[in-house]
This record gives structure tokens, C-alpha cells and sequence, in this order.
């Protein structure tokens, strides 16, 4: 697949990707931190509970694999990824 899309269109698919990934994880942290902002601060008007956690660390991906397993994963894939 590689030989016949080319070299430069795969990397310029992979960073419009994860340009796009980007800018919608921006927006939902956006629109998260101005929701918590919002309950915040009604809560601290009408005298109601505030929000524990922020969207941000509700939703942030932990990776618990160790510095090799992760070494070994991307091998695996590179491996992969020049076979096809």
C-alpha cells in the first residue's frame, strides 16, 4: 500500500489526522473548562455543590505500559507498517 500511495502522502494523511484529532480534543476541553467555569460559578451563587473534577481529568488517558512495552509496540508497528 505503501509503494503505491507513496511516502509523502501517508505522513501528510497521518498529520492532518492528527491535526484534526487535535483541534477536536481542544474544543472539548474548551467547552468543558467553560461548562465547569459556568457550574462553578452558579454553585457559588446560588449556594449549590460544586463539581468535583474538571472534564480534563475525568477523560485523560493514563498509559500504564512500561518504557519497553511501549518500545516494543511501535517496533511491531513500524515492522508492520513496511510490510504492507
Amino acid at each position: 500500500m505503501l509503494n503505491v500511495l507513496g511516502k509523502s502522502y501517508v505522513i501528510d494523511h497521518c498529520i492532518a489526522f492528527f491535526q484534526k484529532r487535535q483541534k477536536e480534543q481542544d474544543f472539548r476541553d474548551y467547552v468543558g473548562n467553560a461548562l465547569y467555569v459556568i457550574a462553578h460559578n452558579t454553585a457559588a451563587y446560588a449556594g449549590g455543590k460544586e463539581m468535583a473534577t474538571k472534564y480534563t481529568d475525568m477523560y485523560k488517558p493514563e498509559d500504564t505500559r512500561t518504557a519497553e512495552e511501549i518500545k516494543d509496540s511501535m517496533k511491531e508497528k513500524l515492522a508492520a507498517f513496511g510490510k504492507a
